[in-house]
C-alpha cells in the first residue's frame, strides 16, 4: 500500500502527574469513556479522509495502560493493522500484569514502551514519580519473563544529585530485563545535576559495552531494535495524532501540512472530528527547517540526497556559511552522501540549529 501513515493515538489519562512531565494530561478518569469513544470516530473520519494504511501506531500518554482492557479494545476494533511493521504501547510499571500483557498481544501490539526513569526511590521521589524500586525492579521482572515481544525501557538523566554509579547500575538492571532499546532522557536544565558532562559519559560507555549502539541523541538501540515509529518523526515521513494535544505532519498533493488538535479534553469530546483541529500549511522553506532540526537528531546524519528530494533545497548551499564554520572547527563533516557531527559536534546540536536557522533567515 502506497499511501502508509504513522499513527499516534493520544491517551490523556494517568493515575498521577509528575512533576517534570510537558505531555498534555489529567488524573480525572470520569472522561475515559468518552475519550475512546471520540478516538474511535477520529480513527474513522480521518482514516476515510487520508485512506491510509498504519504503517507504525503508538499508542502514547499519559498512561495508556492506565484504562481497561474493554476500552483499548474498543479503540482496537477501529484500527486495520494489517499493514503495520510495529505497534508500541507506552505502559507504567504499577499497571503492568502478564494478563495485560497477554491481551496488548493478541490486539497486535508487538513493541513495549515502560518508564522506569530509575530504580532509586530518592530520585524516583524527586522527580514526583509515583513508584518505587521494589515496583519497577518486579514490572520489569514481569515484562523480561512473559512479553514476547520487542522491549523499550526510558530512563532519566542528570536529576539533582544523582551519581554516575546510580545511572551505570540502571543500565545494567535494563540489560538484565531483556531491553532491546533504552531511551535516555536528561532532565531540563533548572533541575539538572551539576555532574552532568560525567553522568553522559559513563551513561554512552556502559550502553555501548553493553551492545547498545546510539543512534538519536535520546536512544540506544541493539541491532534491529530501534523504534521504527520515531525514526517516522525524525525523518518527517507522515505521520498523523489522534487525541487531545496530539500533531501530525503530512504531505498532500506535495503540499506539506500540520495539524495539532485542540488540548482540552472537555471540548475534544464536544466536537466533530473535522472541528477538533487548527491545521497549517507549510511553506517549503518551513519544512526544509523542520526536517533540518528533526533529522539532525540522528546520529548517522543527514542524508544529503534525500534532504533535497524531500524539501527541494541543496543543504550545502543552504547553510554554506554554518557548514563551513563546523567544518573548521572539526565539528561536522561531508561526505559524499551525508552531513554527519562529530561526537563533540552532536553535543553543541541545539547551538548548530541556531547558527543555521539563522543564516536561512537572513
Amino acid at each position: 500500500m502506497d499511501n502508509l501513515f504513522s499513527l499516534y493515538i493520544h491517551i490523556p489519562f494517568c493515575e498521577n502527574r509528575c512533576s517534570y512531565c510537558d505531555f498534555f494530561s489529567s488524573t480525572d478518569d470520569s472522561f475515559v469513556g468518552s475519550v475512546v469513544d471520540r478516538l474511535c470516530e477520529d480513527i474513522r473520519f480521518f482514516g476515510a479522509e487520508f485512506d491510509w494504511g498504519v504503517d507504525t501506531l503508538y499508542v502514547g500518554g499519559g498512561t495508556p495502560s492506565f484504562i481497561s482492557e474493554s476500552y483499548m479494545e474498543k479503540l482496537f476494533t477501529n484500527l486495520d493493522l494489517s499493514n503495520v511493521r510495529e505497534a508500541t504501547i507506552e505502559v507504567n510499571p504499577k499497571s503492568i500484569s502478564k494478563e495485560k500483557l497477554d491481551f496488548y498481544w493478541d490486539l497486535g501490539i508487538n513493541r513495549l514502551s515502560m518508564g522506569v526513569q530509575s530504580f532509586d526511590n530518592n530520585l524516583l521521589k524527586q522527580i514526583g514519580r509515583d513508584s518505587t524500586k521494589d515496583i519497577n525492579i518486579s514490572a520489569c521482572q514481569t515484562v523480561a519473563s512473559h512479553w514476547k515481544g520487542k522491549i523499550n525501557y526510558d530512563l532519566i538523566n542528570c536529576i539533582e544529585g544523582q551519581k554516575k554509579d546510580q545511572v551505570i547500575q540502571d543500565i545494567n538492571l535494563l540489560h538484565q530485563y531483556r531491553a532491546g532499546h533504552i531511551s535516555v532522557y536528561n532532565l531540563t536544565l533548572n533541575h539538572q545535576s551539576k555532574n552532568m558532562p560525567e553522568i553522559e559519559k559513563a551513561t554512552e560507555q556502559t550502553l555501548k559495552s553493553l551492545g547498545y549502539k546510539k543512534y538519536e541523541i535520546s536512544n540506544y538501540a541493539k541491532l534491529n531494535e530501534k523504534s521504527q515509529h520515531n525514526l517516522a518523526y525524525w525523518n518527517l515521513d507522515n505521520f498523523y495524532g489522534i487525541g487531545p494535544s496530539a500533531s501530525g505532519t503530512f504531505t498532500k498533493n506535495k503540499k506539506h501540512y500540520r495539524r495539532e488538535t485542540i488540548s482540552d479534553i472537555k471540548k475534544y469530546i464536544s466536537r466533530p472530528p473535522e472541528k477538533s483541529y487548527t491545521e497549517e500549511k507549510i511553506q517549503p522553506i518551513d519544512f526544509a527547517i523542520d526536517y533540518l532540526i528533526m533529522n539532525s537528531r540522528l546520529i548517522e546524519g543527514i542524508d544529503l540526497a534525500k534532504y533535497q528530494k524531500k524539501c527541494g533545497f541543496d543543504l550545502t548551499k543552504l547553510i554554506p556559511q554554518t557548514i563551513s564554520k563546523w567544518q573548521n572547527y572539526s565539528l561536522i563533516k561531508i561526505t559524499p552522501t551525508h552531513l554527519k557531527f562529530s561526537s563533540k559536534g552532536i553535543n553543541q546540536l541545539n547551538q548548530f540549529l541556531v547558527e543555521a536557522l539563522s543564516e536561512i533567515e537572513k
